[in-house]
């Protein structure tokens, strides 16, 4: 009889546990309103949803400069993490989030959408070797669900952090079309310098990227490229400026050991020059 690999099997017990907890929420009516399940929480990274979606949010009202009335675009939205507290917010503005998760979708419309109509969510049939192993959109062509200049604010949280080249060069063009001039990009990124190399190769960061497929981007697992993907800061400034997206702020993540950072991963937050 062959043998499940062990990682399989843990992966069996853990979502049978999150399961049994789910059912006791249930019962014990302690799930909060507008709060998925734990094992649809664990599906997208898991985490304390409340407090990382209350976080992000806070990122977006205060780095991004996000007023009520304006429109946002989370890009890669999962559960609506970051929606559910912007339900508070954005009174008179609106919200679009897209994700390439058919089941996360389904469920932010019959939790979020149903209650407040101006947040919308889409579901993008894009390739994703984690989420949409089926997906017949490559994402180095895939083209963001928006008319070109209708966005206040685009969210771009820990997205970028899993494109390599090709499809990171397509997500950051296509976040500039959708920007109106002025508009804010909050991006983040595990950007790469010489002290961050230092740090990786003798393993003292989570993740460590050991493998360069060349010299400005490195990969965690060379068995899973899109598992987590670094970059040289000086290429990111580069291509965002290609894209007529001007830093505004640049704040290193505690991933990275550095003091003072507002967030886990580097953030940076562009705003998207007028033509002339």
């Amino acid at each position: 009889m062959k043998r499940l690999p062990r990682f399989y099997l843990r992966t069996r017990l853990r979502v049978a546990r999150l399961r049994i907890l789910d059912a006791w929420d249930v019962l014990t009516r302690q799930r909060l309103p507008m709060t998925p399940s734990r094992v649809r929480i664990a599906a997208v990274g898991g985490g304390d949803f409340r407090a990382l979606g209350e976080h992000l949010a806070q990122l977006l009202i205060e780095a991004g400069q996000l007023q009520p009335h304006e429109r946002v675009l989370d890009v890669a939205c999962g559960v609506g993490r970051v929606a559910v507290p912007l339900t508070r917010y954005l009174k008179s503005g609106e919200y679009t989030g897209f994700d390439v998760s058919a089941p996360a979708i389904k469920w932010c419309r019959r939790a979020i959408s149903s209650q407040h109509p101006n947040f919308l969510f889409i579901r993008v049939d894009v390739f994703n070797s984690h989420y949409n192993p089926r997906g017949k959109i490559q994402p180095a062509q895939f083209t963001f669900p928006c008319a070109n200049e209708s966005v206040d604010v685009a969210f771009l949280g820990s997205i970028l952090t899993h494109l390599t080249p090709d499809a990171a060069a397509q997500y950051v063009a296509e976040t500039s079309r959708v920007l109106k001039p002025r508009g804010r990009a909050v991006m983040t990124f595990f950007l790469l310098d010489e002290s961050v190399r230092d740090k990786s190769r003798h393993g003292y960061l989570v993740p460590t990227f050991s493998t360069y497929p060349e010299p400005w981007w490195a990969i965690q697992d060379p068995q899973d490229p899109e598992a987590a993907v670094a970059y040289d800061i000086s290429v990111v400034k580069e291509a965002l400026g290609a894209r007529n997206l001007e830093i505004m702020e640049v704040s290193r993540g505690g991933w990275s050991a550095h003091a003072n950072s507002r967030t886990y991963q580097d953030l940076i937050v562009a705003c998207k020059r007028p033509s002339n």
